[in-house]
C-alpha cells in the first residue's frame, strides 16, 4: 500500500505563480487582439461581400468556411487587405499569420506550461496538460490560477 501525501498549498502556488502569471498574461493578450482583428477585419469583409450558400453575406471571418461556390478570388483579396491592414497596424510578424491566431496560440502555450507545472508541483508529473479537455482542462487552469493568486509569497 502506498503513502499518499498532500502537497503543501503554499509550496505549490510559489511553483505555478510564474506560470500562472504568463498564462493570465497571455490570456488577457488574445483577447484584446481578438477584439482588434474582429474590428479590423469588418469593415474589410463587408467591402469584400462575400455570401454563404444562401446568398446572405459572411459578417464574421471564422464564417468564411460557409462561403458559396465561386467567391475564392474574394475571399483571396479579403485576406490580402486583413494582411495590408495588419502590417499598416504594425504587426512584425508573419504577414500570414493573423495576429489574433498568433495570440491564442501562445494563449494556449502558456496554458499548457500552466498545467504541466501545476500537475508536476501536485505530485502528478505524469499527468500532462494534453490529457486534460474540456470541463475538466477549464476547472485545472482555474485552480491553478486562484491558488497562484490567493496564496501570499
Amino acid at each position: 500500500m502506498t503513502k499518499t501525501t498532500t502537497p503543501d498549498a503554499r509550496k505549490v502556488a510559489r511553483i505555478i505563480k510564474p506560470h500562472a502569471a504568463k498564462y493570465l498574461a497571455a490570456r488577457a493578450y488574445a483577447e484584446v487582439m481578438q477584439d482588434v482583428i474582429r474590428e479590423r477585419s469588418a469593415p474589410l469583409l463587408a467591402a469584400a461581400n462575400i455570401l454563404d450558400e444562401s446568398g446572405r453575406p459572411i459578417t464574421d471571418s471564422r464564417n468564411l468556411y460557409l462561403a458559396a461556390d465561386g467567391q475564392e478570388g474574394a475571399i483571396a483579396a479579403f485576406y490580402e487587405a486583413a494582411k495590408a491592414a495588419n502590417i499598416a497596424a504594425g504587426w512584425k510578424g508573419d504577414p500570414e499569420h493573423c495576429p489574433f491566431l498568433v495570440a491564442d496560440m501562445d494563449r494556449i502555450r502558456a496554458e499548457n506550461e500552466l498545467l504541466d507545472a501545476g500537475f508536476a508541483a501536485m505530485g502528478n508529473p505524469e499527468l500532462k496538460a494534453i490529457d486534460v479537455y474540456g470541463a475538466s482542462r477549464k476547472k485545472a487552469v482555474d485552480l491553478f490560477c486562484g491558488l497562484a493568486l490567493a496564496t501570499p509569497r
